[in-house]
Formats: structure tokens, sequence, C-alpha cells
């Protein structure tokens, strides 16, 4: 006998069932099938009645071997076993992968999040409009290069500078209006400085007060310490 073959199935029991279940199955089916019950059928149906019988013929003699029956029976207590385990394993390869693939997906949403909120930032860094009534192009009297740093500085002693671009070995200067423009002109010492500024008309004069010649003596004195 084919201890592969479903003999149980064969029965219409489930695997397990007692041999008293075996020959009440084997009984009903035999009936329902013998070749008495089966009259006026025909040849095709006669060969497929007489093969089902003949199966479970088979699976009743083989069930009815009660050593055989527990060999076969252990075979597939053990069959299943391998084959939950197989299954478990799987769930937890599966789990792992889903935690894994849940935590990859956590940490590109935050990244995600933080170029958003980086992009939000510099968003809302206002730029400075470059305008040319506005912008002082400043280079150094000797020629060197100059540090944006320092030239914003000292520049802002003639008003409130928006930003300080280098352009070669010479700095832009934007100021917020064109008036610090026209006193930076007016008062930068050209032995340190050379300046350039595309005046637009009326613009007004500025100070605070303080006069060209004293303001030029604070620029000196601060070239001085530095």
């Amino acid at each position: 006998m084919d201890s592969n073959q479903d003999f149980y199935g064969v029965l219409g029991l489930e695997h397990g069932a007692e041999i008293d279940q075996v020959n009440k199955s084997y009984r009903k089916i035999a009936a329902k099938f013998h070749p008495d019950k089966n009259l006026g059928v025909s040849d095709a149906v006669k060969e497929e009645n007489e093969k089902r019988l003949r199966a479970v013929q088979r699976a009743k003699e083989f069930l009815s071997d009660v050593a055989q029956k527990q060999k076969y029976d252990d075979t597939f207590r053990q069959a299943s076993e391998d084959a939950e385990r197989r299954q478990a394993q799987t769930r937890q390869r599966e789990a792992r992968f889903s935690a894994m693939r849940a935590e990859e997906l956590r940490a590109e949403r935050q990244r995600a999040h933080r170029r958003a909120e980086q992009q939000e930032k510099r968003a809302r860094v206002v730029e400075p409009v470059a305008s040319p009534d506005r912008t002082l192009r400043v280079t150094s009297a000797n020629g060197d290069a100059l540090d944006p740093d320092v030239v914003r500085a000292r520049f802002g002693m003639f008003g409130p500078v928006e930003c300080v671009v280098r352009e070669g070995q010479a700095c832009c200067v934007v100021f917020s209006s064109a008036s610090a423009c026209k006193f930076a002109v007016k008062c930068c010492p050209k032995d340190y400085y050379s300046v350039e500024w595309k005046e637009p008309v009326n613009v007004s004069e500025v100070g605070s007060g303080i006069t060209s010649v004293a303001l030029a003596e604070r620029i000196r004195a601060a070239l001085a310490v530095h």
C-alpha cells in the first residue's frame, strides 16, 4: 500500500478518525457505488463507480491494520507539524520584513519632513533686492581682495546694510536706502577704499547729525585697528 495516499480523504473522513468511523464510512460509500445499486447506468459511469469502490476498499484495508494505521497517522502528524513550523517561520520572516520596511518608511518620512522644514525655512528668508540705487561697489585702494564681513562692519557706519556680495576682489554693498550710499561716497576715505555708485536723482542727505569729516575720522580709526 502507498502510505502517501490520502486514505482518510477517500473515505470522507478527517485524519486520525477511529476504526469504527472508518468501517462506517466504508459501508456507506460501498453501498452507494455497489454494482447492484447502479443498474442501467452508462459504461462510463459504471467504470467510474468501480474505480471509486476499489479506492474505498484499499483505504479500508489499509486503515484496518492497527500498526499500519498508527504509523500512517504518525507520519501525517509529523508532516502537519513540519508544515505548521514552516508556516510559523514564514510568518516570523514576514513580520520582521514588515517591521524593517515600516522603520524604513518612518525614517524616510522623517527625512522628507526635515527637507520640507529646511525648504520652508529657506522660503521664509527674504533675500534683499539688489537695486543699483542702493548698491555700492567697493574696491581696496591698494588692490587687495576685500573681506565681505569686514566691509559689512565698516560700511555699516554709513547706514543699515542688507547684504555684502563678493565680486572678484571687490565687494558690492547693498544698503537699505540710497541716502546711505550717498553718505558713504561722500565720507569714505579715498586712501583706503575706492567706491562706485550710480547716483539717482533727488537723493536726500543723511548723517544723523554727524559731519562728514567726523565720520571719515571714525572710519580711519576703525581701519587702523584692523
